[in-house]
């Protein structure tokens, strides 16, 4: 297996690949997530396409114009080379064994990514989220001269119109016992006013929580929130048996890898009646460039939520996940460097 911290290292590999393999085929096993992203990285950089792809369970033929077959329907020979690109490290080395024992006597090669596809580094994009977080927070200190109040930051960051239209209309009842998790938060949760004011359980998850932790610490700032570091796609491990009445993405859903399994990740998750709330600038992948964390386009159509990927490729997420539609709509808002911004709120159940 060969791991790759960086774009520039994967890309140097893949054209050295490409020279060696003159008289075979650049082959991708794999038409996932990191099959795309991996083809967006070469696109970015005009590298040449992998020659074909291959998958078991693809119901497309072609992908930009490259052919995906079943591995059996390949014609594979000693002189390709096979690039596994997956994002299971286990689904990477049992395909790579399925495929030298049973099928071809092919050069196969396992990919592995220490870092964001389609970001210089994932960790930096980190970093820099971090600063940014914590640099608003240091402005808005200085700004009133040392002092500031989580009261009035948390209540001004509470989406409380649209929870009362929610309440009005029944699609959400309210309780104290009720547990609420709030997925990529950034410094403060919107949600914790919900603790504050209801007494209601509230968990935040996000990749930087434990350095949010810490720099609240450090300016004496305590939160009624349980913090949760990791990613939403290993939503499962992190909260084990624990589910949740309420489950909101405030403009984070398109910072993660996979929107679709975070997004399955939170039905899975989700009470009986639960409601699951994203709020998102529309298209920001589009918008922002594909730059730093910003690698989906999501959008409301007909009312569900949708995704498009960096070649456009576009997958219903509500229909995809049968959630049903409670409530939806288009808003703007103003951003002091971007100006006026297009957003949309989604609430979804069962």
């Amino acid at each position: 297996m060969i791991l790759y911290q960086d774009e520039q290292s994967l890309l140097n590999h893949y054209r050295t690949l490409r020279i060696f393999t003159k008289e075979g085929r650049i082959i991708f096993y794999g038409s996932g997530y990191y099959c795309r992203a991996i083809l967006a990285l070469l696109f970015k950089f005009k590298q040449p396409f992998p020659d074909m792809i291959i998958d078991d369970n693809c119901e497309k033929t072609d992908m930009l114009g490259i052919p995906i077959m079943k591995p059996e329907e390949a014609g594979l020979k000693r002189e390709d080379t096979v690039l596994i690109a997956v994002d299971s490290p286990g689904l990477s080395s049992r395909l790579r064994n399925n495929l030298i024992v049973t099928r071809t006597a092919a050069r196969v090669i396992e990919w592995n990514y220490n870092f964001n596809i389609l970001s210089e580094s994932y960790h930096a994009n980190c970093d820099s989220e971090l600063k940014w977080h914590c640099g608003c927070f240091n402005k808005k200190t200085a700004a009133n001269g040392g002092k500031i109040s989580v009261d009035a930051i948390t209540k001004n960051c509470f989406p409380e119109d649209l929870m009362k239209t929610l309440l009005k209309k029944k699609v959400f009842k309210h309780n104290n016992s009720m547990n609420f998790l709030e997925i990529g938060t950034g410094l403060f949760p919107v949600l914790t006013y919900a603790s504050i004011k209801f007494g209601i359980k509230i968990w935040a998850l996000d990749i930087l929580a434990d350095k949010y932790c810490e720099f609240l610490s450090q300016n004496n700032i305590s939160l009624p929130v349980s913090w949760l570091t990791g990613k939403a796609e290993n939503l499962k491990d992190l909260t084990g048996k624990q589910h949740f009445d309420l489950i909101m993405m405030d403009n984070s859903l398109d910072h993660v890898i996979e929107p679709l399994l975070v997004v399955e990740n939170c039905l899975d998750k989700l009470t009986k009646d639960g409601i699951i709330i994203i709020k998102s600038h529309c298209r920001e992948g589009s918008r922002a460039n594909w730059t730093e964390f910003h690698k989906h386009d999501l959008t409301l159509e007909n009312n569900e939520l949708v995704h498009y990927d960096f070649f456009q490729t576009r997958t219903s997420l509500s229909e995809k996940i049968k959630l049903k539609c409670r409530y939806s709509g288009f808003y703007h808002v103003k951003d002091p460097f971007m100006g006026k911004i297009l957003c949309f709120t989604i609430v979804m159940s069962r």
